[in-house]
């Protein structure tokens, strides 16, 4: 190792604070030296250039402005030496110009040190990487069957729509994030629970069958295979089979009840049941099961009804319903006018 890879070492250990108190005397001296001013100014420069695999610099254009900089300083820095002593004499060196010239070198070097460090900081931060979702839905009208990454069978209501991750497989959790309404059939991973969020609402499973339906500011988790736990803000419920767990984002509440299965789960199989139904909730259920828009004149009939109808045209459901509540009706693509008499 030549003196200028010495040198260039030495003050990296002294920066460093790994001199012993020989080497960091060595180094004052070495600083307070005038024959080493320009070594110094050169070992700056180097430090400025400095690369390695590890260390980015900042760009040229941004050192030689720093290199003015340091110009400055040091010009701002100098001391005039004492007058030499007596002919015959030893000159001596003034011991408080000793010590300014190293306090002002190590706080220039010390600065240089800082402003690297800055900007090889600034270059190795790791910009946050963007999450990137998929997302599928389904428009009034419309069903999906799905198969997500991890094999878990999604049936996807009209107008309801989930989304999750790219890296979906890559974390420690399977979640995706519901609105509306979907049936799902968990592949069993247990280092890897599935969790569905549903408007603030999560059901966090391993492997199980059940369904999730969002309505107003209600969330519905029918489970029909398995366990789930479910849970808001304050609460948390353990559903097993043919249990319902309901959670009222509004008024922060969190209960359970029994459900009927065909009339929770029926519509994935082409199923439309109604169950103490009146007049408006069917209207509006087969408005999004059939994608169409309803226009209605004449006054709204009283009532309930409890039916099912098992993969069968608007037509044929509109013919049935109006015997029962009493109404003309003309469709026209995705338009029905019914006249109630």
């Amino acid at each position: 190792m030549n003196g200028k890879e010495l040198e260039h070492q030495l003050i990296k250990r002294y920066l460093a604070d790994e001199c012993t108190s020989e080497e960091i005397l060595e180094v004052h001296k070495w600083i307070a030296a005038n024959e080493n001013e320009e070594a110094l100014k050169s070992l700056i420069d180097d430090l400025l250039n400095h690369k390695n695999s590890e260390t980015e610099i900042a760009p040229n254009r941004d050192k030689e402005l720093l290199w003015q900089s340091i110009e400055q300083d040091i010009n701002r820095k100098q001391f005039e030496v004492n007058k030499p002593a007596a002919e015959n004499q030893p000159k001596a060196i003034n011991p408080i110009f000793t010590f300014s010239k190293v306090a002002a070198a190590i706080v220039l070097l010390l600065g240089v040190f800082s402003v690297l460090y800055f900007y090889n900081n600034e270059e190795k931060i790791e910009q946050p990487i963007a999450k990137v979702f998929s997302e599928i839905s389904t428009v009034s009208g419309q069903k999906k069957n799905i198969t997500l990454p991890d094999g878990t069978k999604v049936i996807l209501n009209s107008s309801s729509s989930i989304s999750f991750e790219k890296e979906f497989l890559k974390s420690n959790e399977r979640r995706i994030t519901l609105k509306g309404e979907a049936y799902f059939d968990v592949t069993k991973n247990k280092s890897k629970p599935f969790i569905v969020n549903t408007n603030g609402v999560e059901t966090k499973v391993l492997g199980t069958s059940f369904n999730v339906r969002l309505d107003s500011n209600k969330v519905y988790i029918a489970l029909v295979e398995g366990r789930v736990e479910m849970k808001n803000q304050k609460n948390i419920i353990e559903l097993t089979p043919d249990e319902m767990g309901i959670a009222d984002v509004s008024e922060n509440s969190l209960y359970k009840t029994y459900f009927d299965v065909q009339e929770i789960t029926g519509w994935k199989d082409g199923k439309l049941v109604f169950k103490d139904a009146n007049y408006n909730e069917v209207m509006l259920r087969l408005q999004k099961w059939y994608g169409v828009e309803f226009k209605q004149k004449g006054k709204t009939p009283i009532g309930t009804i409890n039916t099912i109808y098992d993969n069968i045209s608007l037509s044929e459901v509109l013919l049935g319903l109006s015997f029962t509540y009493n109404f003309d009706y003309t469709i026209n693509k995705d338009k029905v006018d019914i006249i109630l008499k």
